[in-house]
């Protein structure tokens, strides 16, 4: 007879197996009675321990779908974040709310024309924050759009 371990608390003597793992047809299960029968048979000895791992996957995927809606939630820039930051980065920045109004126009949902060019819109954010402005930059973005 061969050992077979269902679980580190328990282990349950089994049938033998042949060279590929699987339990040898001449063995029969059910003539030997017990609460751990039904797990002795190697279709469900596997499902035993893939029933106790379910509550970490279960974390791991809340886990996984709250990093995505962290990381995928719109941020608003205020002024001392956009002072700090480079001017590849304030493209990027502008170039992603650029992205929003347009995809906005193509819902039917956009009362504004965003016509200039990225260049211009961080240029003309870097001057309202020269001015004093400390409005975050979604809002002054949002003002420089023409009216339809």
């Amino acid at each position: 007879m061969r050992t077979v371990i269902l679980s580190r608390r328990r282990t349950v003597e089994g049938p033998p197996a042949d060279n590929h793992g699987r339990v040898a047809a001449n063995h029969d299960a059910s003539t030997e009675g017990g609460p751990s029968t039904v797990l002795r048979c190697v279709g469900f000895a596997s499902a035993a321990p893939a029933a106790q791992d379910d509550r970490p996957r279960r974390i791991g995927m809340i886990a996984l779908l709250l990093f995505l809606t962290l990381a995928c939630h719109r941020t608003n820039i205020d002024r001392a974040q956009w002072q700090s930051m480079s001017a590849n980065e304030k493209s990027l920045y502008v170039r992603t709310l650029l992205g929003h109004e347009k995809t906005k126009e193509a819902k039917g949902g956009n009362d504004r024309v965003y016509a200039r060019s990225i260049d211009d819109y961080v240029k003309s954010i870097d001057d309202a924050y020269a001015h004093g402005d400390t409005r975050s930059v979604d809002a002054i973005f949002e003002t420089m759009g023409s009216p339809r």
